[in-house]
């Protein structure tokens, strides 16, 4: 495996961390926003990493 794409898989794992430990019940202020940029990034950026890391 290539380094991008063990890069690509530590950014999923991050993404899927923020996404499903964080507070769901959070409506006030940017929290709940921030958690949304935050986890879909990660995984976004994550899923590119890894499909470049895994070409031949």
């Amino acid at each position: 495996m290539k380094g991008p794409a063990v890069i690509g898989i530590v950014l999923l794992v991050a993404g899927g961390y923020f996404l499903f430990t964080t507070p769901t019940g959070v409506t006030w202020g940017n929290h709940h926003y921030v958690k949304h940029i935050l986890s879909y990034g990660l995984i976004a950026v994550g899923a590119l990493f890894l499909l470049v890391g895994s070409r031949r």
